[in-house]
């Protein structure tokens, strides 16, 4: 449908305004989200950018880039692509669920990048629609990261059976706790300044109500980046593999508590005070 090239990081400031036109054609008769691709070509490392990214998410390495960051260098690739005035859903109506991130080689901090990402697979669930969104970090002609973010829509479709989404986790029945901190008030905006994802729910408490939350929430992958930083000494060597499962809201200012599962050390599940179901479900391997 459109391809995007560039050759350094895009601005966000017209994909935000984009972000708010309510007009959108939906999928019609095909059935499929057209193909979406971009690239950035010299994707280049800005340490400053870094180094806030880790204090956020309790990192500590400077010399090699953590698992999570690479999904925040393509956050204004993706909303150049999710806010294209053709894109079928507004930005808005999708809620980032799923992700699978490969973790395929170190990411030394002074190599020179580029990164391309594509839409992927449509499927299609009694109230609900969910797109995959694919992307690569690449140096020279070697992948060294990708992954799949899945995103779901909210909508009534005709069909007897929900489709089968590729990244699922169950809560665990049998866990030990590994550790517990409490999300700062101001994390959402601080994250947002980031990922360049400024969704009204993660930096204000009145917009949060307005969209059926009791206060402000954190980005789901800004709580799971905290969570993966604090396992560092504990993962394997490279490649790695994660998973995550976004389960229900962490809202800002609350504690939450990171847990492993007893009979999988791969798993681990986010509980927060006062909720006995886990917000955030994700898998190390």
């Amino acid at each position: 449908m459109g391809h995007q090239s560039y050759q350094h990081q895009p601005s966000p400031l017209i994909p935000l305004l984009m972000a708010l036109y309510p007009l959108r054609s939906g999928l019609g008769k095909n059935r499929e989200i057209p193909k979406f691709t971009g690239e950035i070509k010299n994707l280049k490392i800005q340490k400053a950018h870094l180094k806030r990214y880790q204090e956020l998410t309790f990192g500590t390495s400077a010399e090699t880039l953590p698992s999570l960051y690479p999904h925040v260098l393509a956050g204004t690739a993706h909303l150049s692509t999710l806010t294209q005035r053709h894109f079928p859903f507004s930005l808005l109506g999708a809620v980032h669920t799923a992700n699978h991130i490969e973790h395929l080689k170190p990411l030394p901090v002074g190599l020179n990048y580029s990164l391309e990402w594509e839409t992927g697979k449509t499927r299609f669930f009694q109230k609900a629609i969910e797109f995959d969104l694919h992307t690569r970090l690449i140096h020279g002609d070697e992948i060294y990261w990708q992954e799949t973010s899945i995103y779901r829509v909210l909508k009534k479709n005709k069909i007897e059976n929900d489709a089968i989404c590729p990244v699922q986790l169950e809560s665990l029945s049998d866990f030990q706790a590994v550790d517990s901190w409490k999300l700062n008030p101001s994390l959402g905006r601080k994250y947002a300044m980031i990922c360049k994802d400024f969704n009204p729910i993660h930096i204000s408490s009145l917009m949060a109500k307005t969209f059926g939350h009791r206060k402000d929430l954190a980005h789901g992958m800004a709580v799971w980046g905290q969570a993966v930083s604090k396992l560092t000494s504990s993962l394997g060597p490279l490649p790695r593999s994660l998973k995550v499962v976004f389960k229900g809201p962490c809202y800002l200012g609350s504690k939450v508590t990171l847990v492993r599962g007893t009979a999988d050390s791969s798993r681990f599940d986010l509980l927060t005070e006062g909720n006995d179901r886990p917000v955030v479900c994700f898998e190390v391997k």
